[in-house]
């Protein structure tokens, strides 16, 4: 049952004026709980039984599959970043980057959310870096074989402008 939906806690705080009331709604009507932390307080379904059982939930649910499933991923890797000390192993890169990018610009709340919006650009920070590091690195190697093995050399070129960043 990993495709199945399940809970998601979330801060009293990081919810709009609308979605509070609707939320205000749900507590009232024993659908949603909610507990003090600090000085926040935390919302959560009541039951997981919801998602399944309360069609329009349900349906909605299946049209925000996807959304719902990047969101869970990308908060999860900013998580495990944060708890990690923030090390770089934990940072998305390359193709993993550019798919949570794609999906991040679809997704107004995620500037709300200041871990995940760190976490984002201390990836592409990473991954620039990265980039930059491996074309520098060919294009020294490119120059190195110019006199010698010109053909190599102009393929190092080319193979780096194309992929890398230029140098």
């Amino acid at each position: 049952r990993s495709n199945e939906p399940t809970r998601r806690r979330v801060h009293r705080s990081a919810l709009t004026e609308p979605q509070l009331r609707v939320a205000e709604a749900f507590i009232a009507a024993r659908l949603l709980t909610s507990y003090e932390d600090g000085d926040d307080a935390i919302l959560e379904v009541t039951h997981e039984a919801l998602f399944r059982s309360w069609a329009p939930l349900r349906q909605a649910i299946e049209v925000c599959a996807d959304q719902l499933r990047w969101r869970a991923d990308l908060e999860r890797w900013a998580r495990d970043w944060e708890n990690s000390g923030r090390q770089d192993a934990y940072l998305l890169r390359d193709e993993r980057l550019k798919a949570a990018q794609r999906w991040a610009a679809s997704d107004s709340e995620v500037d709300g959310d200041a871990r995940m919006a760190e976490f984002l650009a201390c990836s592409n920070r990473a991954d620039r870096a990265t980039v930059q590091r491996l074309s520098e690195t060919i294009a020294r190697q490119a120059l190195a074989t110019a006199d010698s093995e010109p053909d190599y050399s102009l393929l190092l070129s080319l193979a780096a402008f194309e992929e890398c960043a230029p140098t």
